[in-house]
């Protein structure tokens, strides 16, 4: 019987999950869950990734003390475009911008110029979070410690890094950032190079079912693991993780993976960058065994994640159901809002109050204001 770990990160929460696999049939059985949401130091929104490594060692100590030593393999997904740098020694330099915050603003016209080209060599859509305008941003805020670095590793890649994995970047992550050619699925120097971004941050690209290391004899001597357990990376974009499990036997389907965002689209052989996919802002990440999503961002249940963070400040015991219940029995359709309006966007603003947007109040339909907070 083959037994994994699982790590799958999302931007309001995780989960570490057991899977077993016999007589063909798997069986999952979540151990533990816990928050991930943005943490804000100083005005500044970032990932604290030592806190999701202390809640993944807590998830393998319940491991061991469910199912014994033995494990086969582990592996983390997350979400894209968020990276961390490690120095010379290997070590990671502060911890991870999280891409709400507000330092990439701005960025989208410095990419007007070479908007083409970009789109023609890595497929991505543009979105001012990208990995590419944070790098811009970074750089533009004379930030040195894209001179000092020499590693870029992805938020699930500097967590395999942390278990005992090598430095290296899966390509479903890798292939989001905007900086990376589709086509031969490796990082494109013309674009490091049109932005001043160092050439040193290249990491090695992986590919999901790679071994990239074993865990730490340390961690697994604490947690009651055996040593030597491989570390053998997911498609590490959660994204393309979900889209390789779906359920079907054919190729001609479409996919909706919900979370904080819902992303649409399809699995492909090749990549669809054109005049149309481009005028329509469609992206390209990598999939699986060679696939490509074509596919578009699509707001998800980023407001009402933050709005139930609100409300909890005054019924703490307020979850998803109690919320579904109360929706169900509002009068229907007496407010409208612009759920991709740029206020709610940023975590401050997006549970505190849900503004209508200018533009379309003198839309007969947008004459209620609708407040989260009440």
């Amino acid at each position: 019987m083959g037994r994994y770990f699982a790590v799958d990160l999302g931007a309001e929460s995780g989960r570490c999950i057991a899977g077993t696999l016999e007589n063909g049939i798997i069986k999952l059985d979540e151990l533990w869950r816990f928050p991930t949401q943005g943490l804000k130091i100083r005005g500044e929104w970032k990932w604290n990734v030592y806190r999701f490594y202390e809640e993944i060692l807590k998830g393998l100590r319940i491991y061991a003390d469910q199912y014994g030593p033995e494990l086969d393999s582990i592996g983390v997904d997350t979400w894209g475009v968020d990276f961390g740098l490690l120095d010379k020694n290997g070590t990671l330099m502060g911890i991870p911008y999280t891409y709400r915050d507000k330092r990439t603003e701005g960025t989208d016209a410095l990419l007007e110029p070479r908007k083409k080209m970009l789109y023609r060599k890595t497929g991505i859509q543009f979105l001012e979070f990208n990995t590419l305008n944070q790098l811009i941003a970074a750089r533009r805020q004379k930030d040195t410690q894209l001179d000092h670095a020499r590693e870029l590793l992805f938020v699930g890649d500097i967590l395999h890094y942390l278990l005992g994995a090598r430095p290296v970047c899966e390509y479903t992550a890798a292939s989001i950032s905007m900086l990376v050619d589709t086509v031969n699925r490796k990082w494109d120097d013309e674009i490091f190079e049109a932005y001043n971004i160092p050439v040193e941050l290249q990491s090695q690209i992986s590919f999901a079912g790679d071994t990239v290391g074993t865990l730490r004899d340390d961690i697994a001597d604490q947690a009651g693991l055996k040593r030597g357990i491989p570390i053998i990376t997911p498609a590490v974009h959660d994204t393309a993780s979900a889209v390789v499990a779906t359920p079907t036997e054919g190729e001609n389907f479409a996919f909706i993976s919900s979370g904080t965002w819902s992303l649409a689209g399809m699995e492909l052989k090749q990549p669809v960058n054109n005049e149309k996919s481009f005028a329509l802002n469609i992206s390209n990440s990598g999939g699986v065994l060679g696939k490509s999503l074509f596919l578009k961002n699509i707001m998800g249940l980023w407001i009402i994640q933050q709005c139930k963070k609100q409300w909890n400040r005054k019924d703490p015991g307020l979850n998803y159901s109690r919320i579904v219940e109360e929706a169900q029995k509002a009068p229907k359709f007496t407010a409208f809002i612009d759920v991709d309006d740029n206020s709610f966007f940023a975590p401050e603003y997006a549970g505190s109050d849900c503004r209508i947007p200018e533009k379309n109040k003198s839309d007969p339909t947008q004459r209620r204001r609708h407040r989260c907070n009440q």
